[in-house]
């Protein structure tokens, strides 16, 4: 009650700041990826692998990642930069129109990939990886291209920022072999 501004939305910004702090950690671990599908499918790997190594984080986000819109607005964000960018550039050969209904395809992807690993139904490597081909399919890439992107040396998820996360990211050199 003393840490928040209105203690009727604790909720709303514990969610917020898992979340804010998830998807800067997973932009930060991105940098240097330039290709909209493979930060597509990095993002999502990444998502499924630390439902596995923490949890807690993930049931969070299963529980409650679809029924509350800040959580449904973060999780949209850098994803809707790299579909259009996708579909700019050509590689997803949907129509703009259809950017909505891939962000849900995506989302709702990754977490039912995250409830099949948290519930010990599939490993973190393959939910992710498979998961992670199927979007870049039904987005339009070519089988080979998906599986090749959704195979890709995954990297480290960035720390934690110790205070507000900025633009700026540091990347961390040492590699996960996939």
């Amino acid at each position: 009650y003393n840490n928040i501004e209105d203690p009727d939305n604790l909720f709303g910004e514990v969610a917020n700041a898992l979340a804010s702090e998830m998807i800067w950690r997973t932009e930060a671990s991105m940098v240097g990826i330039e290709e909209p599908a493979g930060r597509l499918a990095t993002g999502l790997r990444l998502f499924v692998r630390r439902a596995h190594e923490e949890r807690h984080w993930g049931r969070f986000l299963v529980r409650f990642a679809l029924a509350h819109a800040v959580l449904q607005d973060l999780m949209a964000g850098p994803p809707v930069r790299d579909i259009n960018r996708a579909i700019t550039l050509g590689k997803f050969k949907a129509e703009t129109a259809s950017v909505p209904a891939l962000v849900t395809m995506l989302n709702g992807s990754t977490l039912a990939a995250m409830n099949a690993v948290i519930h010990g139904d599939q490993t973190w490597r393959s939910a992710g990886s498979v998961t992670a081909e199927l979007f870049l399919c039904a987005g339009g890439l070519p089988r080979s291209e998906a599986r090749r992107l959704s195979r890709l040396e995954l990297p480290p998820l960035a720390n934690a920022p110790l205070k507000k996360p900025t633009k700026t990211a540091a990347r961390t050199t040492t590699r996960e072999r996939h």
